[in-house]
């Protein structure tokens, strides 16, 4: 029987299924808008969260944690809700916001953020409305769940100053994920294993402080927030209807 031969170039495919790529990149880093976002920043424990930091990576003892709740309003592959959960680290003389665990509700945010730029991510459920009345009108709250129904942090905030609208400082550190893509063949080394410098910040936008409190009330090993327990709060704040981006595209990646 006669046979013939595909014409899809497989050394140009960048992803698969090559006509519907999960990878929706465009030629500039990724924006967002409409963002809504709670942050607070804390001193935890080294010791009790040194078993989810790679061995290549130096803390302090009371390393600072920054934990988000995000709620986008507006991306290119749809609205989404997001938790980040980074710890400061040291990394080849320079410090960086190690991301431990990212948790949110778009298949499509998960796959482009964990395969393209190392990011954890994994899916889960996030109630967090900027607008939502709490019975107790001064406070914002979220909650993230993984399952649904299993909260694994919750978050409460009191604002107290409106600190301005205008444009948002940026992180004092870069971002550092680990990136891991494994190998088919049991035991051997990944295809891919590097460290990602990269930072996601809000550019624009409204902005309060106040005060901040969480609560972990998982003790689950499958997303161990736990381990990284408040020791001292250091600083909480609200920013509103923001943009945000990407600085830029990764430049260097530092493979092991």
């Amino acid at each position: 029987m006669a046979t013939i031969q595909g014409t899809l170039s497989a050394q140009n495919i960048k992803a698969i299924p090559a006509f519907a790529s999960p990878y929706t990149r465009g030629n500039t880093a990724p924006r967002f808008s409409d963002v809504d976002i709670l942050k607070i920043r804390y001193r935890t424990d080294g010791a009790s969260a040194r078993e989810l930091i790679p061995e290549q990576l130096s803390f302090e003892r009371q390393p600072i944690v920054t934990t988000w709740v995000l709620d986008y309003g507006f991306t290119n592959i749809g609205p989404y809700k997001e938790l980040i959960h980074q710890i400061e680290v040291t990394f080849q003389g320079k410090k960086y916001d190690y991301a431990i665990l990212l948790v949110l509700d778009n298949e499509d945010a998960v796959y482009g953020g964990r395969e393209s730029f190392g990011y954890p991510k994994v899916m889960g459920e996030i109630d967090f409305d900027v607008g939502k009345k709490t019975g107790v009108t001064s406070f914002v709250t979220a909650t993230v769940s993984r399952p649904p129904g299993n909260p694994i942090i919750e978050y409460l905030f009191k604002p107290s100053n409106f600190i301005g609208t205008g444009p948002i400082p940026p992180p004092e550190n870069e971002g550092l994920n680990l990136r891991v893509i494994p190998n088919i063949i049991p035991g051997a080394k990944p295809n891919i294993r590097q460290f990602i410098p990269i930072t996601f910040k809000a550019d624009v936008g409204e902005r309060w402080e106040g005060i901040g409190s969480l609560k972990f009330p998982s003790t689950s090993e499958f997303d161990p927030l736990h381990k990284t327990p408040v020791v001292e709060y250091l600083g909480s704040e609200l920013l509103r209807n923001c943009q945000a981006s990407f600085g830029e595209f990764p430049t260097e990646a530092f493979d092991f």
